[in-house]
C-alpha cells in the first residue's frame, strides 16, 4: 500500500473512532441522546469503516 493510500485509510478509521467516542460520550450525558447515540453508530459501522476498509 502506498503512502497516500495508507494515510487515507488511517484517516477514515480516526474518522470512525471518533464517531464511536462521541456516541459513548451521548450515551453517557445525563440527558441520553439515544438518536444521536444510533447515528454515531451508524456512521463508524456503516460508512467509515468501510471506507477505510475499501481503500
Amino acid at each position: 500500500m502506498d503512502n497516500a493510500k495508507f494515510a487515507e485509510t488511517r484517516q477514515w478509521l480516526i474518522k470512525s473512532q471518533r464517531d464511536l467516542k462521541a456516541a459513548y460520550v451521548l450515551l453517557n450525558n445525563e440527558e441520553s441522546l439515544l438518536d444521536a447515540v444510533v447515528y454515531h453508530c451508524q456512521q463508524a459501522k456503516n460508512a467509515k469503516t468501510p471506507k477505510g476498509n475499501l481503500l
